[in-house]
């Protein structure tokens, strides 16, 4: 029996899915898992297959991690089957990627978790944090307490300071939190140059008065770093490895339960709700059946983690990479805000390049309302033009109320018209895949035309913009337009089916 999977085919045989023709694409996560099944396959086998997107605020593809052990997802219904994964007993799972993120943006990270055994699920889920140079950061890193003293003298076992230590933990205290930061040029809002926590008794075994006694020889390249009078130290503690934003050891129930939480902001600290400071990278994360063992079953998918829009930064304009000009403007939208083109020539938004957008292939996607419908002219909207020079892929809608596309160039370009009418007062979602010569197009996620048409390579210089193309003399036509993605490949159908799902 053969699977597909993408553009790869799916040999099953004895329990075992091989790949025998092409590549999976784009670097996607493909797995395979089996049913309680024997030796051989058949239809009574539960196939599943899964893909995995996380985004920050544009497309973000990530691979879950390579070292994970999928085990048989007896209790998933047929109903259920698109990208689900199963974990029997406690496993850690993350992603590969390192996702960017900018700590003064908020970000929203949600999943889909439901229990499948007798005995109830527990889950963690969150994010794991990493410096700017993809270095993991501690929970020691970050959690500090009481007053800072400043090194007046050492020796290799022994620090003097200049003042007296208050409420750093005493010897009676569990070893993890006897930790010590160094701060060498004795500015402490950044994460520390050193931290000394070695196991298993970690950094002191005593800090009273001004004298800290160490349990372990001072590291040399510390000692060489040390400037007294100058150099700060401080008291840190353990605490939880990961930053569990949208789960903490949370019962999970038996029907498919959405576990969220927004992320912002980064401080010295260890709650979910902001990131460690100096974070700069993450990986998703969550820990299934916590603790639990075989006789517990999670069932997990829809795993997101992208950008948190809010009215807040919409009205700046994707936190100020985007330009309104020439009359539009940010308006109540679908999601929180959105563009309000209102249909005289040339309103335009203007937003940074990216080779994205100037890919061979492509999906471009949005939400639009139309308040009423287009007179003796076209409603253009663009996923992105170079105006000044006329190159561009674009969306519009007709003067006979069709969803069209249109691929242009100086003195050359093409168009196509297929869809359905689109319907006035109303928020429809419209997305166009693009495929080596294959076009469709969907209208709320449903395919609504396809054909074999040629466009034309996009110019990728000058400025790139999502403009209303109208005559001149035609009078205001108000139209808005929200939640804009392009993914730099054709998604299929079921992928299209989620992006409209995501917000619908």
């Amino acid at each position: 029996m053969n699977w597909t999977c993408g553009a790869t085919t799916w040999a099953c045989s004895a329990g075992t899915a091989t790949a025998v023709t092409g590549a999976w694409p784009w670097s996607w996560s493909c797995t395979w898992i089996n049913d309680w099944s024997t030796a051989s396959c058949s239809t009574g086998d539960a196939w599943v297959a899964g893909w995995w997107k996380f985004e920050e605020g544009k497309a973000y593809d990530a691979n879950m991690d390579s070292a994970l052990s999928y085990v048989p997802a007896h209790a998933i219904k047929n109903a259920d089957w698109q990208n689900v994964f199963s974990d029997i007993g406690m496993n850690q799972n993350y992603t590969t990627e390192f996702i960017p993120v900018d700590p003064a943006k908020t970000y929203n990270i949600t999943g889909l978790f439901k229990s499948a055994w007798a005995i109830a699920s527990r889950l963690y889920y969150g994010v794991a944090t990493f410096d700017s140079n993809k270095n993991f950061i501690w929970a020691e890193d970050v959690i500090r307490y009481w007053n800072d003293v400043v090194v007046s003298s050492y020796n290799s076992t022994s620090i003097t300071v200049n003042q007296t230590i208050s409420w750093w933990q005493d010897p009676a205290a569990a070893y993890y939190n006897r930790s010590i930061w160094f701060y060498y040029d004795g500015n402490t809002s950044h994460l520390p140059d050193y931290v000394m926590m070695i196991s298993p008794n970690w950094a002191y075994s005593s800090a009273i008065w001004t004298t800290i006694t160490l349990n372990y020889p001072l590291p040399a390249h510390v000692m060489t770093n040390l400037i007294l009078w100058t150099t700060v130290i401080k008291n840190h503690w353990s605490g939880g490895s990961y930053l569990y934003s949208a789960a903490a050891y949370e019962s999970v129930p038996y029907s498919w339960t959405k576990y969220q939480a927004n992320i912002t902001g980064e401080w010295f600290g260890n709650w979910g709700g902001a990131f460690r400071l100096g974070t700069r990278y993450v990986k998703i994360l969550f820990l299934n059946n916590y603790w639990q063992g075989s006789d517990t079953e999670m069932l997990y998918k829809n795993l997101s983690f992208k950008e948190a829009w809010t009215t807040t930064a919409d009205s700046s304009g994707n936190w100020g990479n985007w330009v309104m000009q020439w009359g539009a403007a940010w308006w109540g939208g679908k999601m929180w805000n959105s563009a309000n083109i209102w249909g005289t020539a040339w309103n335009m938004i203007s937003i940074p390049s990216s080779a994205a957008l100037h890919s061979s292939n492509y999906t471009y996607s949005a939400w639009t309302y139309l308040n009423s419908y287009p007179t003796n002219t076209n409603i253009w909207w663009v996923v992105f033009s170079n105006y000044q020079s006329y190159y561009g892929s674009i969306f519009y809608i007709s003067d006979t109320w069709f969803v069209s596309i249109r691929s242009h160039k100086p003195s050359t370009s093409g168009s196509a018209i297929g869809t359905a009418q689109v319907p006035l007062k109303q928020w429809i979602h419209v997305a166009a895949t693009y495929d080596w010569n294959k076009l469709s197009v969907y209208l709320n996620w449903v395919k609504n035309w396809e054909s074999t048409f040629s466009l034309y390579a996009t110019n990728p210089s000058n400025a790139t913009v999502i403009w209303a193309w109208t005559d001149w003399s035609t009078a205001n036509f108000p139209w808005f337009i929200d939640d804009v993605k392009v993914h730099s490949r054709a998604l299929n159908a079921e992928e299209i089916m989620s992006v409209y799902n995501t917000q619908k």
